[in-house]
């Protein structure tokens, strides 16, 4: 797949979702590759909130951490996000496996990655209107997800996919405060390193 092909992916990614969900799930790629795709997800997103603790000139305690555990951090909360999402979704009559549900959101992220970076650029030139930007990335980001949880559960409902990330959004909240639970990081101590 050339570059701008990836790039017309993206773009139909934003205007047809269930199409695009269709032709992702369509390619029949192995389990080596998904998981691939999950480490490049994964790798980018790392990079890119190292760039934007750096870039932000922010002393808070993930950049404390260092970039190896903050990626580390990121992909036990995608993980456990794509787990729940499958789990949850099955529960509710999807059929999707682990591993269509790890492809998508996979994609999902790596857009996400790309988008942090346009956020960053329009921050540095635009100051605090890229704040927009930021909130219509997460809305978009939210709308494509539920289109793509749909058509990979076979729900037919968008609604149900949307209440299916919800619920698999509080199941990864309450898994992440327990972990940072058990490595005695509270509130307080985010506070302290602010």
């Amino acid at each position: 797949m050339t570059v701008a092909a990836l790039g017309r992916l993206a773009l139909d990614t934003l205007m047809t979702p269930r199409d695009v969900a269709t032709r992702i799930l369509s390619l029949g790629l192995s389990r080596e590759a998904v998981l691939t795709v999950f480490a490049l997800a994964v790798v980018l997103n790392g990079i890119m909130s190292g760039l934007v603790l750096v870039a932000t000139d922010t002393a808070t305690l993930p950049i404390a951490l260092g970039p190896w555990l903050v990626t580390v951090v990121f992909a036990a909360i995608l993980g456990t996000t794509i787990w729940a999402l499958g789990w949850i979704g099955r529960g509710f009559g999807g059929g999707a496996s682990t591993l269509q549900i790890a492809l998508l959101v996979s994609w999902v992220q790596i857009l996400r990655a790309f988008a942090q970076l346009a956020i960053l650029v329009a921050g540095a030139v635009f100051g605090s209107a890229a704040t927009v930007l930021a909130v219509a990335v997460i809305i978009a980001g939210a709308w494509v997800l539920a289109h793509f949880v749909d058509v990979a559960h076979g729900f037919g409902d968008p609604w149900k996919a949307a209440m299916v990330l919800i619920m698999a959004f509080v199941v990864t909240a309450f898994a992440l405060i327990a972990v940072m639970a058990s490595f005695d990081i509270t509130p307080q101590t985010v506070a302290n390193h602010v």
